[in-house]
């Protein structure tokens, strides 16, 4: 396998992150898509992996950034003049019909940000949240910013195209849900939540047109084990060290099989959110990461992995909890 990166970790200065917050639409039986409510056998099919509901949002793309992105502020007890830059992800563009640039431009108006740098991210698809956090560390890191906000947002308005995995023989897969997830990259690491301690993604997919599922399977899984094994490496770290592996939002039979193939046996997973909201592309792992915390209330050292898998993207976080700042604003 072709290997070029050569620092994956946070490199030597700390970096933090704060705020983590989400929004997600209304939470809706998986009887209401008509692809499945005229298809007994399919319906079944994704039952049984698990999936029960999704989140189907009434509001635009830019206001489920701007919503998510405002909660995060609060919660961080931040004004818009406290981001010193911006860095907006998403998947695609399937259900945007203007101009990228106006999508930024209707985030900010919502934001009351302006003359402010900005970076959009896509192409890592399910995965995509890495890429734009790596941008953001690196905009702290080498361009000496304090606090970047991050948004990934995605949509989908047309119903028909939520499922993934549908063909006949294909195991069911995944039901896409809308929604998005913000958080702050920050230098000041006296006020972070998390520290990132690594990360690492990469490109890897079977070559040639008549290729098996077996080897797409071996391929995407040799892909998965290798930046988990880098970002766990680049942590300083072991294994047995994470306390809760984080996924994607998909067929929860396939998600404890992953857990089980890449080797974490003991370790906490967060599966609930697959059945309230589907997979809400790749927001999944921060959103699930939110609620996990909320639920447990993780003590400050405990390590956190967060995978990512994209069509043909993967990649792998590393986090640690610190302890609360005082004096901390609060929200959910």
């Amino acid at each position: 396998m072709q290997d070029t990166e050569r620092n994956a970790s946070s490199g030597s200065l700390a970096i933090g992150l704060k705020g983590i917050a989400y929004y997600v639409g209304k939470s809706v039986p998986i009887e209401e898509l008509s692809c499945l409510a005229n298809d007994a056998e399919l319906l079944a099919r994704f039952k049984a992996a698990y999936f029960r509901n999704f989140s189907r949002s009434d509001i635009s793309l830019p206001e489920q950034a701007a919503q998510s992105a405002q909660a995060t502020l609060l919660k961080c007890g931040m004004q818009a003049g406290d981001i010193d830059a911006v860095v907006i992800g998403f998947s695609e563009l399937r259900e945007w019909t203007a101009y990228p640039e106006q999508l930024t431009r209707a985030i900010l108006v919502r934001l009351g940000m302006n003359h402010i740098p900005v970076i959009g991210v896509t192409l890592a698809g399910c995965a995509n949240v890495t890429s734009a956090l790596r941008v953001a560390r690196n905009m702290v890191v080498v361009d000496g910013y304090r606090n970047v906000l991050v948004m990934e947002t995605n949509l989908m308005r047309d119903d028909g195209r939520r499922l993934a995995g549908t063909a006949p023989g294909d195991t069911p897969e995944n039901v896409f849900g809308d929604g998005a997830v913000s958080f702050v990259v920050t230098s000041d690491t006296g006020t972070a939540e998390f520290d990132l301690l690594a990360m690492d993604q990469v490109v890897s997919y079977t070559e040639g047109d008549n290729f098996t599922m077996q080897q797409e399977i071996a391929t995407s899984t040799a892909a998965s084990l290798r930046v988990i094994k880098r970002a766990i490496e680049h942590a300083g770290i072991t294994r047995e060290q994470i306390n809760c592996v984080l996924l994607n939002n998909m067929n929860v039979m396939m998600m404890a099989a992953l857990l089980r193939l890449y080797g974490f046996t003991k370790t906490d997973f967060h599966i609930e959110n697959a059945l309230h909201f589907g997979h809400v592309w790749s927001a999944d792992g921060f959103i699930n990461l939110h609620d996990f915390c909320e639920k447990n209330a993780p003590a400050a050292g405990a390590h956190f992995l967060l995978i990512g898998h994209g069509s043909t993207y993967y990649s792998a976080l590393i986090l640690r909890k610190r302890q609360p700042a005082s004096g901390a604003a609060q929200a959910n």
